[in-house]
């Protein structure tokens, strides 16, 4: 994700929070579009508290009442009295509209320090219009100075491409000197565009922190590349210890991985037969790939069975070793004599807060063992961000597989129902189908979808920063519509002497045609080329729109539907007599879907 797809993805979820926090407007009238840009920056205030990585467990209610904007404020736009032992928090932001043309402000951030002074040691009685400013400098203070706190962050935020000049950075330094004096710790950083966007991609790639312990046998072989910047422990960690880890962390634990659990597929019965069998359970270790950790930092006291700690860990590789050890160790007396021979070999990889590299390990890591094309994009953020968004309309969207059995317990107990799920891969044909206009490709050549442009896929036209929820609902509800179209018809034929379509079929067409089995991604994809406003889909209204027509069986829908059915059916005829003809052959062709689209007119008026 480069700078300016991040732009438009934070613009949308500054909306998402104007939208759920609709406080964030103020005494503005979100009907202006003046008063929609302010109520933007307070929101980018919030989306910056709730992205700190100092401060992980930030609710939503708390970065709004940490808002202290709206004059008299000093500079500062946020104050931050977390728990004690833990940092005070001054926060400043600046949502530049023009990235590239701006960094860092020397003037922004003399501005800031003299706010923090003035919180220090200012007169809190002169502050008469803006309350919220003034509550948050009295707790502020009174925390400052009960010395009960680890020290103050302050930071300065910014949506700008350039970051310190030497003048901003001499600024800096003067502050430290200056705030040194005082006898508490003072943190200073700046936060530009692209630190900003590595806070986002670091939140929504690392739903889980998680702390672990491995206890190894033997001595582990240590590797540190050239420059240091990262390292690795690899050695052996009995298969019990493994599926107590899972026991413990279930899916959390595989949150990195490509895949989740698989549950009882066929090579997960291989692996359990191994570990049951007293006679094959010794040799594990030679048969197995093993599994791979990543983790910000990894300790230990000496390199002879020894524990070693792992910071924020997840298993990118050996999902299905560990939940099957899972299942073994589970469902078998606690003393099981083959599981106790179960040695498995573990490599724990080292290096902090890069996700751009462990996405890298994760994917390389995974790309040389039988996986489907899908599921190496399935950590991308643009499918997370798409999974969340869904969630929150009662969608469950599995972008790995194995997610929807694993979490499933988890969304009950939180009280997050689930009305409607369906796959990635799902998701990718009927987005291609309705928007993209490839059919045939969503049909027959769907590892296509999961390819970027350049290797020659489709996969960064389907899925970009500007897919909305409401496009996959409408997109997959539309290929599914066109199915119970199909199956209706098949009823009503098999159950009915004098045959009758309901008014989806034109009355000269006596029966379903033969081809129609076949036919779903054209119709679907025909529904879209004829009536659905491409200029319009930015605008959900006219989607949601789109959406309910798609649903209903009204008569504008019904002649669409027999419409389409009809102009396929001439191009069909024409096709028969050929040599070579075949119904599935002609519906897995790409040329001859874009041959009908020429045939077939838009007609947006009628939707």
């Amino acid at each position: 994700m480069d700078i300016q797809n991040f732009a438009q993805m934070l613009d949308k979820q500054l909306q998402e929070l104007l939208d759920k926090n609709p406080q964030l407007y103020g005494h503005h009238d979100p009907a202006n579009p003046n008063a929609l840009e302010r109520a933007k920056d307070r929101a980018f205030v919030a989306w910056c508290l709730l992205h700190l990585a100092d401060y992980p467990d930030m609710e939503t209610k708390e970065a709004i009442d940490a808002i202290v904007d709206g004059g008299e404020e000093k500079g500062v736009d946020a104050i931050c009295v977390p728990e004690k032992g833990r940092k005070l928090l001054v926060l400043q932001t600046k949502r530049r509209r023009n990235p590239q043309r701006a960094g860092i402000s020397k003037n922004d951030l003399v501005q800031l320090f003299n706010g923090v002074e003035w919180l220090l040691d200012g007169d809190l009685s002169r502050i008469q219009e803006n309350t919220e400013f003034r509550a948050r400098a009295e707790e502020f203070r009174e925390a400052y100075q009960s010395f009960e706190y680890e020290g103050v962050k302050i930071i300065l935020a910014a949506t700008v491409e350039h970051g310190l000049s030497r003048e901003g950075q001499d600024e800096i330094d003067r502050a430290h000197a200056r705030f040194a004096r005082r006898g508490m710790h003072f943190d200073i950083e700046t936060l530009n565009v692209e630190d900003l966007r590595q806070l986002f991609i670091s939140q929504v790639h690392q739903q889980f922190r998680l702390n672990i312990n491995l206890k190894l046998s033997g001595q582990p072989y240590v590797y540190e590349n050239k420059t240091g910047s990262a390292r690795a422990l690899v050695g052996t960690v009995k298969g019990v210890d493994l599926a107590q880890l899972y026991d413990e962390h279930q899916h959390r634990i595989l949150a990195a991985n490509i895949r989740n659990s698989l549950g009882n597929v066929k090579i997960n019965k291989g692996i359990q037969a191994t570990a049951q069998d007293s006679g094959e359970a010794q040799n594990f270790w030679f048969y197995n790939n093993g599994v791979t950790f990543v983790c910000d930092e990894v300790s230990f006291r000496s390199l002879t069975d020894t524990t070693v700690k792992l910071e924020n860990a997840q298993v990118i590789n050996g999902a299905q070793t560990i939940s099957s050890l899972w299942r073994v160790w589970r469902e078998g007396p606690a003393d099981h004599a083959a599981m106790q021979d179960v040695d498995v070999s573990v490599r724990i990889i080292e290096k902090e807060g890069d996700i751009e590299f462990r996405r890298r390990v994760t994917l390389y890591a995974n790309s040389q063992n039988a996986v489907l094309q899908s599921d190496l994009v399935g950590t991308d953020t643009i499918q997370i961000e798409l999974k969340r968004r869904l969630l929150d309309r009662g969608v469950y969207y599995e972008i790995r597989r194995g997610d929807y059995r694993a979490e499933r317990e988890d969304l009950e107990k939180k009280g997050r129902p689930v009305q409607d799920m369906f796959a990635l891969k799902e998701g990718a044909q009927a987005l291609a189908t309705f928007f993209e206009q490839v059919p045939a490709i969503a049909k027959s050549q769907t590892s296509k979808l999961f390819l970027v442009h350049e290797d020659g896929g489709y996969y960064d036209h389907v899925f970009t920063v500007a897919t909305e929820p409401l496009h996959v609902i409408l997109a997959v509800t539309s290929l599914r519509r066109i199915g119970e179209i199909r199956k209706l018809l098949a009823r009503k034929e098999g159950d009915a002497l004098e045959y009758d379509s309901g008014g989806w079929l034109l009355e000269e067409q006596r029966r379903p045609p033969a081809w129609l089995p076949h036919a779903d991604y054209f119709l679907a994809g025909l529904i879209a080329h004829r009536f659905f406003d491409p200029a319009c889909r930015a605008d959900l209204d006219y989607v949601n729109g789109f959406l309910q027509w798609i649903r209903s069986d009204n008569e504008s829908l019904k002649q669409a539907y027999s419409y389409l059915i009809n102009q396929i059916e001439r191009a069909v005829e024409q096709r028969e007599e050929e040599y070579g003809y075949s119904h599935p052959k002609f519906f897995k062709s790409q040329a001859e879907y874009n041959l009908l689209r020429q045939a077939i007119e838009s007609d947006y008026r009628r939707f």
